[in-house]
Protein backbone atom coordinates (compact mmCIF):
# COMPACT_ATOMS: atom_id res chain seq x y z
CA UNK A 1 0.00 0.00 0.00
CA UNK A 2 2.80 2.44 0.92
CA UNK A 3 4.71 1.90 -2.34
CA UNK A 4 1.54 2.21 -4.44
CA UNK A 5 0.48 5.39 -2.64
CA UNK A 6 3.87 7.10 -3.03
CA UNK A 7 4.03 6.18 -6.73
CA UNK A 8 0.53 7.44 -7.44
CA UNK A 9 1.05 10.65 -5.50
CA UNK A 10 4.26 11.41 -7.35
CA UNK A 11 2.56 10.76 -10.68
CA UNK A 12 -0.43 13.01 -10.12
CA UNK A 13 0.84 15.92 -8.02
CA UNK A 14 0.13 19.10 -9.93
CA UNK A 15 -2.18 17.36 -12.39
CA UNK A 16 -4.84 19.41 -14.17
CA UNK A 17 -8.56 19.09 -13.54
CA UNK A 18 -10.28 15.96 -14.79
CA UNK A 19 -12.17 15.84 -18.09
CA UNK A 20 -15.90 15.19 -18.43
CA UNK A 21 -17.19 14.41 -21.92
CA UNK A 22 -20.47 16.16 -22.55
CA UNK A 23 -22.35 16.40 -25.80
CA UNK A 24 -19.20 15.82 -27.83
CA UNK A 25 -17.06 18.35 -25.91
CA UNK A 26 -14.35 17.86 -23.33
CA UNK A 27 -15.27 19.93 -20.27
CA UNK A 28 -12.85 20.73 -17.42
CA UNK A 29 -14.18 20.06 -13.94
CA UNK A 30 -13.10 22.19 -11.01
CA UNK A 31 -10.97 20.67 -8.29
CA UNK A 32 -13.21 19.06 -5.64
CA UNK A 33 -13.81 20.76 -2.33
CA UNK A 34 -12.17 18.92 0.55
CA UNK A 35 -14.13 20.38 3.48
CA UNK A 36 -16.36 17.31 3.49
CA UNK A 37 -14.72 14.39 1.76
CA UNK A 38 -17.67 12.06 2.30
CA UNK A 39 -20.05 14.55 0.71
CA UNK A 40 -17.66 15.04 -2.20
CA UNK A 41 -17.44 11.31 -2.87
CA UNK A 42 -21.19 11.03 -2.65
CA UNK A 43 -21.31 13.54 -5.51
CA UNK A 44 -18.67 11.56 -7.41
CA UNK A 45 -20.80 8.45 -6.96
CA UNK A 46 -23.88 10.29 -8.19
CA UNK A 47 -22.03 11.54 -11.28
CA UNK A 48 -20.75 8.04 -12.05
CA UNK A 49 -24.16 6.46 -11.60
CA UNK A 50 -25.87 9.04 -13.83
CA UNK A 51 -23.20 8.70 -16.50
CA UNK A 52 -23.59 4.91 -16.44
CA UNK A 53 -27.20 5.18 -17.61
CA UNK A 54 -28.59 3.35 -14.59
CA UNK A 55 -32.30 3.67 -13.94
CA UNK A 56 -33.39 5.57 -10.82
CA UNK A 57 -33.90 2.67 -8.39
CA UNK A 58 -30.97 0.81 -9.85
CA UNK A 59 -28.71 3.80 -9.32
CA UNK A 60 -29.67 3.99 -5.66
CA UNK A 61 -28.31 0.48 -5.15
CA UNK A 62 -24.90 1.45 -6.52
CA UNK A 63 -24.96 4.53 -4.30
CA UNK A 64 -25.77 2.31 -1.32
CA UNK A 65 -22.77 0.05 -1.98
CA UNK A 66 -20.42 3.04 -1.84
CA UNK A 67 -22.17 4.55 1.18
CA UNK A 68 -21.92 1.27 3.09
CA UNK A 69 -18.19 0.99 2.43
CA UNK A 70 -17.56 4.62 3.44
CA UNK A 71 -19.64 4.25 6.60
CA UNK A 72 -17.85 1.10 7.77
CA UNK A 73 -14.44 2.60 6.98
CA UNK A 74 -15.04 5.77 9.00
CA UNK A 75 -16.83 3.97 11.81
CA UNK A 76 -13.92 1.56 12.14
CA UNK A 77 -11.60 4.53 12.68
CA UNK A 78 -13.63 6.75 15.03
CA UNK A 79 -15.56 3.87 16.65
CA UNK A 80 -18.53 6.12 17.37
CA UNK A 81 -21.18 3.88 15.80
CA UNK A 82 -21.72 0.21 15.14
CA UNK A 83 -20.51 -0.88 11.67
CA UNK A 84 -22.96 -2.18 9.09
CA UNK A 85 -20.96 -5.31 8.22
CA UNK A 86 -17.88 -5.66 10.44
CA UNK A 87 -15.43 -3.51 12.34
CA UNK A 88 -12.05 -3.25 10.65
CA UNK A 89 -8.83 -3.01 12.61
CA UNK A 90 -7.53 0.54 12.28
CA UNK A 91 -4.34 1.94 13.76
CA UNK A 92 -4.65 4.97 16.00
CA UNK A 93 -4.53 8.18 14.00
CA UNK A 94 -5.62 6.62 10.68
CA UNK A 95 -6.94 9.28 8.32
CA UNK A 96 -10.75 9.20 7.84
CA UNK A 97 -10.40 11.28 4.66
CA UNK A 98 -8.08 8.72 3.11
CA UNK A 99 -10.39 5.91 4.20
CA UNK A 100 -13.41 7.60 2.59
CA UNK A 101 -11.64 8.14 -0.74
CA UNK A 102 -10.29 4.60 -0.91
CA UNK A 103 -13.53 2.91 0.17
CA UNK A 104 -15.71 4.88 -2.25
CA UNK A 105 -13.31 4.58 -5.16
CA UNK A 106 -12.74 0.85 -4.90
CA UNK A 107 -16.42 0.09 -4.45
CA UNK A 108 -17.57 2.25 -7.36
CA UNK A 109 -14.74 1.02 -9.58
CA UNK A 110 -15.87 -2.57 -8.99
CA UNK A 111 -19.56 -2.01 -9.71
CA UNK A 112 -19.19 0.66 -12.42
CA UNK A 113 -16.16 -0.39 -14.50
CA UNK A 114 -17.51 1.56 -17.45
CA UNK A 115 -16.93 4.80 -15.51
CA UNK A 116 -13.23 4.14 -14.93
CA UNK A 117 -12.09 7.43 -16.49
CA UNK A 118 -14.34 9.55 -14.30
CA UNK A 119 -13.58 7.60 -11.12
CA UNK A 120 -9.83 7.39 -11.71
CA UNK A 121 -9.64 11.16 -12.20
CA UNK A 122 -11.52 11.81 -8.95
CA UNK A 123 -9.36 9.29 -7.09
CA UNK A 124 -6.07 10.68 -8.34
CA UNK A 125 -7.15 14.19 -7.37
CA UNK A 126 -8.08 12.94 -3.91
CA UNK A 127 -4.70 11.29 -3.42
CA UNK A 128 -2.92 14.44 -4.53
CA UNK A 129 -4.66 16.41 -1.79
CA UNK A 130 -3.88 13.96 1.01
CA UNK A 131 -0.77 14.58 3.11
CA UNK A 132 1.95 11.98 3.06
CA UNK A 133 2.68 9.85 6.10
CA UNK A 134 1.52 6.94 8.19
CA UNK A 135 -1.97 8.34 8.92
CA UNK A 136 -2.86 8.51 5.22
CA UNK A 137 -1.43 5.07 4.50
CA UNK A 138 -3.39 3.55 7.38
CA UNK A 139 -6.57 5.26 6.23
CA UNK A 140 -6.15 3.90 2.70
CA UNK A 141 -5.75 0.39 4.08
CA UNK A 142 -8.95 0.69 6.11
CA UNK A 143 -10.86 2.01 3.10
CA UNK A 144 -9.61 -0.78 0.85
CA UNK A 145 -10.65 -3.38 3.40
CA UNK A 146 -14.10 -1.82 3.82
CA UNK A 147 -14.69 -1.92 0.06
CA UNK A 148 -13.59 -5.55 -0.16
CA UNK A 149 -15.97 -6.52 2.65
CA UNK A 150 -18.97 -4.80 1.05
CA UNK A 151 -18.27 -6.40 -2.32
CA UNK A 152 -17.95 -9.85 -0.73
CA UNK A 153 -20.97 -9.54 1.55
CA UNK A 154 -23.26 -8.24 -1.20
CA UNK A 155 -22.35 -10.92 -3.70
CA UNK A 156 -25.49 -12.62 -4.96
CA UNK A 157 -27.76 -10.00 -3.39
CA UNK A 158 -30.11 -9.84 -6.37
CA UNK A 159 -28.37 -7.11 -8.38
CA UNK A 160 -29.20 -7.58 -12.05
CA UNK A 161 -26.64 -6.72 -14.71
CA UNK A 162 -25.92 -5.26 -17.18
CA UNK A 163 -26.99 -1.75 -16.23
CA UNK A 164 -30.42 -0.83 -17.54
CA UNK A 165 -31.62 -4.44 -17.73
CA UNK A 166 -35.24 -5.28 -16.96
CA UNK A 167 -36.58 -8.63 -15.70
CA UNK A 168 -39.67 -10.78 -15.80
CA UNK A 169 -42.60 -9.61 -13.69
CA UNK A 170 -46.00 -10.90 -12.71
CA UNK A 171 -49.05 -9.24 -14.22
CA UNK A 172 -52.73 -9.52 -13.39
CA UNK A 173 -55.79 -9.29 -15.61
CA UNK A 174 -56.58 -5.68 -16.38
CA UNK A 175 -59.39 -4.54 -14.11
CA UNK A 176 -60.21 -1.34 -12.22
CA UNK A 177 -57.69 -0.82 -9.44
CA UNK A 178 -55.12 -3.19 -10.97
CA UNK A 179 -51.69 -1.78 -11.83
CA UNK A 180 -51.06 -1.55 -15.53
CA UNK A 181 -48.14 -0.67 -17.76
CA UNK A 182 -47.48 3.00 -18.35
CA UNK A 183 -48.22 4.06 -21.96
CA UNK A 184 -46.72 3.36 -24.45
CA UNK A 185 -46.66 0.13 -22.46
CA UNK A 186 -42.93 -0.43 -22.26
CA UNK A 187 -41.66 -3.02 -19.80
CA UNK A 188 -41.07 -1.81 -16.21
CA UNK A 189 -37.57 -0.47 -15.72
CA UNK A 190 -36.36 -2.45 -12.72
CA UNK A 191 -38.87 -4.97 -11.32
CA UNK A 192 -35.89 -6.99 -10.07
CA UNK A 193 -35.08 -4.27 -7.50
CA UNK A 194 -37.96 -5.56 -5.37
CA UNK A 195 -36.01 -8.80 -4.85
CA UNK A 196 -32.66 -7.22 -3.92
CA UNK A 197 -31.57 -8.08 -0.39
CA UNK A 198 -32.06 -5.03 1.89
CA UNK A 199 -29.02 -3.32 3.34
CA UNK A 200 -30.33 -2.54 6.82
CA UNK A 201 -33.91 -3.77 7.17
CA UNK A 202 -34.62 -7.47 7.37
CA UNK A 203 -37.53 -6.97 5.01
CA UNK A 204 -39.97 -4.38 3.74
CA UNK A 205 -43.19 -6.23 4.48
CA UNK A 206 -43.88 -4.49 7.79
CA UNK A 207 -43.47 -1.08 6.15
CA UNK A 208 -45.96 -1.64 3.37
CA UNK A 209 -49.24 0.25 3.68
CA UNK A 210 -52.56 -1.50 3.54
CA UNK A 211 -54.10 -1.93 0.10
CA UNK A 212 -56.72 0.43 -1.31
CA UNK A 213 -60.38 -0.07 -0.33
CA UNK A 214 -62.57 -2.11 -2.70
CA UNK A 215 -63.86 -0.07 -5.61
CA UNK A 216 -67.46 -1.00 -4.83
CA UNK A 217 -67.20 0.06 -1.18
CA UNK A 218 -68.69 3.15 0.45
CA UNK A 219 -65.18 3.93 1.77
CA UNK A 220 -63.80 4.23 -1.78
CA UNK A 221 -66.66 6.50 -2.86
CA UNK A 222 -66.18 8.69 0.21
CA UNK A 223 -62.44 9.10 -0.41
CA UNK A 224 -62.95 9.79 -4.10
CA UNK A 225 -65.53 12.46 -3.36
CA UNK A 226 -63.21 14.01 -0.77
CA UNK A 227 -60.41 14.29 -3.33
CA UNK A 228 -62.72 16.10 -5.75
CA UNK A 229 -64.14 18.35 -3.04
CA UNK A 230 -60.82 19.42 -1.56
CA UNK A 231 -58.57 19.03 -4.60
CA UNK A 232 -60.45 21.16 -7.07
CA UNK A 233 -58.66 24.38 -8.02
CA UNK A 234 -61.95 26.19 -7.35
CA UNK A 235 -62.67 24.37 -4.08
CA UNK A 236 -64.61 26.35 -1.45
CA UNK A 237 -64.36 23.54 1.10
CA UNK A 238 -60.59 23.74 1.43
CA UNK A 239 -59.24 26.02 4.18
CA UNK A 240 -56.54 28.63 3.44
CA UNK A 241 -54.11 26.59 5.52
CA UNK A 242 -54.80 23.45 3.44
CA UNK A 243 -54.25 25.45 0.26
CA UNK A 244 -50.93 26.78 1.59
CA UNK A 245 -49.81 23.26 2.54
CA UNK A 246 -50.74 21.92 -0.89
CA UNK A 247 -48.84 24.69 -2.64
CA UNK A 248 -45.81 24.15 -0.41
CA UNK A 249 -45.85 20.44 -1.22
CA UNK A 250 -46.17 21.23 -4.92
CA UNK A 251 -43.23 23.61 -4.78
CA UNK A 252 -41.16 20.94 -3.04
CA UNK A 253 -42.14 18.41 -5.69
CA UNK A 254 -41.22 20.88 -8.42
CA UNK A 255 -37.94 21.66 -6.69
CA UNK A 256 -37.08 17.97 -6.52
CA UNK A 257 -38.05 17.56 -10.16
CA UNK A 258 -35.82 20.47 -11.10
CA UNK A 259 -32.96 18.94 -9.16
CA UNK A 260 -33.44 15.71 -11.08
CA UNK A 261 -33.60 17.62 -14.35
CA UNK A 262 -30.54 19.60 -13.22
CA UNK A 263 -28.44 16.51 -14.01
CA UNK A 264 -30.06 15.96 -17.40
CA UNK A 265 -26.98 17.32 -19.21
CA UNK A 266 -24.98 14.41 -17.79
CA UNK A 267 -27.46 11.90 -19.19
CA UNK A 268 -27.27 12.81 -22.85
CA UNK A 269 -26.00 9.30 -23.55
CA UNK A 270 -29.44 7.99 -22.57
CA UNK A 271 -31.03 10.13 -25.29
CA UNK A 272 -28.90 8.96 -28.15
CA UNK A 273 -30.95 7.95 -31.13
CA UNK A 274 -32.99 11.15 -31.12
CA UNK A 275 -32.13 14.85 -31.30
CA UNK A 276 -31.84 17.00 -28.18
CA UNK A 277 -32.52 20.75 -28.17
CA UNK A 278 -30.93 22.85 -25.41
CA UNK A 279 -31.94 26.49 -25.34
CA UNK A 280 -29.96 28.71 -22.97
CA UNK A 281 -31.57 31.97 -21.84
CA UNK A 282 -30.25 34.76 -19.55
CA UNK A 283 -32.88 35.12 -16.80
CA UNK A 284 -36.23 33.64 -15.88
CA UNK A 285 -39.23 36.02 -15.76
CA UNK A 286 -37.53 38.66 -17.92
CA UNK A 287 -39.43 39.93 -20.95
CA UNK A 288 -37.39 38.30 -23.73
CA UNK A 289 -36.89 35.01 -21.91
CA UNK A 290 -40.59 34.76 -21.12
CA UNK A 291 -41.48 35.28 -24.79
CA UNK A 292 -38.89 32.70 -25.86
CA UNK A 293 -40.14 30.11 -23.38
CA UNK A 294 -43.76 30.67 -24.42
CA UNK A 295 -42.78 30.21 -28.05
CA UNK A 296 -40.98 26.95 -27.31
CA UNK A 297 -43.98 25.81 -25.27
CA UNK A 298 -46.35 26.64 -28.14
CA UNK A 299 -44.19 24.77 -30.62
CA UNK A 300 -43.31 21.89 -28.32
CA UNK A 301 -45.83 19.54 -29.99
CA UNK A 302 -44.15 20.25 -33.34
CA UNK A 303 -40.68 19.68 -31.87
CA UNK A 304 -41.66 16.44 -30.14
CA UNK A 305 -43.34 15.27 -33.36
CA UNK A 306 -39.81 14.90 -34.74
CA UNK A 307 -38.81 12.73 -31.76
CA UNK A 308 -36.72 15.51 -30.23
CA UNK A 309 -36.19 16.23 -26.52
CA UNK A 310 -36.30 19.86 -25.39
CA UNK A 311 -34.61 21.47 -22.36
CA UNK A 312 -34.60 25.11 -21.24
CA UNK A 313 -31.53 26.15 -19.21
CA UNK A 314 -30.53 29.23 -17.22
CA UNK A 315 -28.30 29.93 -14.23
CA UNK A 316 -31.29 30.87 -12.07
CA UNK A 317 -31.63 29.10 -8.72
CA UNK A 318 -33.57 25.86 -8.87
CA UNK A 319 -36.55 27.34 -7.02
CA UNK A 320 -36.78 30.25 -9.46
CA UNK A 321 -36.58 27.94 -12.44
CA UNK A 322 -39.29 25.74 -10.96
CA UNK A 323 -41.61 28.71 -10.45
CA UNK A 324 -40.89 29.88 -13.99
CA UNK A 325 -41.76 26.43 -15.37
CA UNK A 326 -44.91 26.23 -13.27
CA UNK A 327 -46.16 29.67 -14.25
CA UNK A 328 -45.82 28.93 -17.95
CA UNK A 329 -46.95 25.29 -17.72
CA UNK A 330 -43.97 24.01 -19.67
CA UNK A 331 -44.39 20.47 -20.93
CA UNK A 332 -40.62 20.09 -21.28
CA UNK A 333 -37.86 20.13 -18.66
CA UNK A 334 -36.49 23.42 -17.30
CA UNK A 335 -33.00 23.04 -15.84
CA UNK A 336 -31.61 25.28 -13.12
CA UNK A 337 -27.84 25.74 -13.44
CA UNK A 338 -26.91 27.93 -10.44
CA UNK A 339 -23.33 26.65 -10.28
CA UNK A 340 -22.90 27.48 -14.01
CA UNK A 341 -21.40 24.08 -14.78
CA UNK A 342 -23.62 23.53 -17.83
CA UNK A 343 -23.20 27.04 -19.19
CA UNK A 344 -19.42 26.78 -18.89
CA UNK A 345 -19.52 23.38 -20.58
CA UNK A 346 -21.37 24.82 -23.56
CA UNK A 347 -19.41 28.09 -23.57
CA UNK A 348 -22.43 30.37 -23.25
CA UNK A 349 -21.30 32.48 -20.28
CA UNK A 350 -21.05 36.22 -20.82
CA UNK A 351 -17.54 37.46 -19.92
CA UNK A 352 -18.65 40.37 -17.70
CA UNK A 353 -22.27 39.62 -16.81
CA UNK A 354 -23.67 37.00 -14.45
CA UNK A 355 -26.00 35.55 -17.07
CA UNK A 356 -25.87 33.25 -20.07
CA UNK A 357 -25.97 34.27 -23.69
CA UNK A 358 -29.14 33.45 -25.61
CA UNK A 359 -27.93 30.37 -27.49
CA UNK A 360 -29.64 27.21 -28.70
CA UNK A 361 -27.84 23.92 -29.31
CA UNK A 362 -29.14 21.01 -31.36
CA UNK A 363 -27.45 17.69 -30.54
CA UNK A 364 -27.99 14.97 -33.11
CA UNK A 365 -28.77 11.26 -32.71
CA UNK A 366 -25.10 10.42 -32.24
CA UNK A 367 -24.76 12.78 -29.27
CA UNK A 368 -22.76 15.35 -31.28
CA UNK A 369 -23.49 19.06 -31.59
CA UNK A 370 -25.13 19.50 -35.01
CA UNK A 371 -26.22 23.15 -34.93
CA UNK A 372 -25.80 26.27 -32.79
CA UNK A 373 -28.11 29.28 -33.08
CA UNK A 374 -27.14 32.73 -31.72
CA UNK A 375 -29.91 35.35 -31.54
CA UNK A 376 -29.79 37.84 -28.67
CA UNK A 377 -32.61 40.09 -29.89
CA UNK A 378 -34.62 37.98 -32.33
CA UNK A 379 -35.89 35.48 -29.76
CA UNK A 380 -38.44 34.01 -32.18
CA UNK A 381 -35.62 32.93 -34.47
CA UNK A 382 -34.49 30.27 -31.99
CA UNK A 383 -37.75 28.33 -32.36
CA UNK A 384 -37.87 28.92 -36.10
CA UNK A 385 -34.29 27.71 -36.60
CA UNK A 386 -34.85 24.60 -34.49
CA UNK A 387 -37.96 23.63 -36.45
CA UNK A 388 -36.21 24.28 -39.76
CA UNK A 389 -33.30 22.06 -38.73
CA UNK A 390 -35.66 19.28 -37.64
CA UNK A 391 -37.63 19.53 -40.87
CA UNK A 392 -34.44 19.22 -42.90
CA UNK A 393 -32.87 16.39 -40.91
CA UNK A 394 -35.68 14.41 -39.26
CA UNK A 395 -38.87 12.77 -40.53
CA UNK A 396 -41.93 13.59 -38.41
CA UNK A 397 -42.85 10.61 -36.21
CA UNK A 398 -46.27 11.81 -35.05
CA UNK A 399 -48.93 14.27 -36.12
CA UNK A 400 -48.60 17.60 -34.37
CA UNK A 401 -51.56 19.23 -32.67
CA UNK A 402 -50.59 22.54 -34.29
Amino acid sequence: MRTRYIALRAAITGAAASIWVLGGYGVALAQPATQNVAQHWNQVAENAVIASGAFQNEGLIYMAYASAAVYDAVTSIDRTYRPLFERIHARAGASPDAAVAEAAYRTLRFYLPGQATLLDAAYFEALAQLPGGRATEDGLEVGARAAAIVIARRKGDGLTTPIGATSVFDSLLQNPGVWRLTPPFAAPQTPWVGSVRPFVLRGARRLRPAGPPPLDSANWVQQFDEIKRLGSSASTARTPEQTAVARADLQEALRCECELRRAAHARLSELRGRPVVLYFFPRAFTFGCTIETKLFQDKYPDISAYGAELFGISTDPLETQCRFAEEHHTAFAMIGDPDQSISHAYRVRRPLLSADKRVTYVIDERGMVAAVFHHEIKVKSHVTDVLRWLQEHRPATTTSAH
